[in-house]
């Protein structure tokens, strides 16, 4: 649309997110059938939440602008420059990206939401914070003056309990090799039952390794504790906020606290796992009022 600038992007449903559910799905489920058949077919409901999805949201179209975007969804297409957005319902993805998945704008309220498995929304958030790419995003070093001089470091501890989670697919892993040494043992082996004991191997090993990467994905979080704030480094990248620039938080499901954010929008997440965030940061967020 000529009214909102240059067509920056466009995205669909993640397919391969949802073939990727589909073909877990398929192997689970082809596991469970050596139990019974009756629990592989309690195994396949994913299956119809999937389709639900595709019927639902496969024809979905986002674009996103330089002053805005568009989303198509059952032929109606809805349109929305930055200014008109009155709130956004940002959410945090595993991949610790912020993503836009609702906007409330000004016309009477309307509201603009997205699919759970819609493609390129934290491009879309991306361009809402600097106005199509206009502003660019703020860059933060360590420990600068802004924040007060350092008084102490905290680094995520290194603790052997992060492993007690792999003990199901440990467990899983064990089960799915019992299988294939029972199936390659008998006399009369079937191939079918070979396959299904190596697909249950894959599973296990696929499922213990993302259970890995969601535990240990944090490890070398560090927290800088300031005299008027903190820097928080995840990876290569380093981010300050100084205490009377937080402006809103998030909470964990279990209550803790899991990311601040400043007054220019910018989220800051925090590990689980620093027992110094809850110690130190989460009585400076409690005292601030919610918006």
């Amino acid at each position: 649309m000529a009214e909102l600038g240059e067509e920056l992007s466009r995205h669909r449903l993640r397919f391969g997110v949802l073939a990727l559910l589909l073909a877990a799905t398929a192997v689970g489920a082809l596991c469970l059938s050596v139990i019974h058949n009756w629990v592989a077919a309690v195994a396949l409901v994913p299956v119809g939440l999937v389709g639900w999805q595709v019927v639902t949201r496969g024809r979905d179209l986002l674009v996103v602008y330089r002053d805005g975007f568009t989303l198509r969804h059952w032929g109606k297409v809805s349109a929305c420059r930055w200014g008109e957005i009155r709130s956004a319902d940002v959410r945090m993805g595993m991949d610790r990206r912020l993503r836009l998945h609702a906007v409330t704008t000004t016309r009477r309220g309307e509201q603009i939401a997205f699919g759970r498995f819609m493609g390129g929304l934290d491009a879309l958030y991306r361009a809402h914070q600097t106005r199509g790419g206009r502003d660019a995003p703020l860059e933060y070093t360590p420990g600068g003056d802004g924040i007060g001089a350092l008084l102490a470091t905290y680094h995520v501890p290194r603790s052997r309990g992060d492993l007690t989670i792999l003990l199901l697919p440990g467990f899983l892993l064990l089960i799915a090799v019992f299988l294939v040494c029972a199936a390659v043992g008998v006399p009369d082996r079937d191939p079918k039952d070979i396959a299904i004991s190596l697909g249950c191997v894959t599973a296990a090993l696929a499922f213990g390794a993302l259970l890995l990467w969601v535990v240990r994905g944090d490890r070398d979080d560090e927290l800088r504790i300031h005299e008027d704030g903190f820097a928080y480094r995840h990876k290569q990248s380093v981010q300050e906020c100084r205490w009377d620039e937080i402006a809103d938080f998030q909470h964990h499901r279990r209550g803790g606290l899991a990311s601040v954010m400043k007054l220019d929008g910018t989220w800051i997440s925090l590990s689980a796992s620093l027992p110094e965030v809850q110690q130190l940061v989460l009585p400076r967020v409690r005292r601030l009022p919610r918006p």
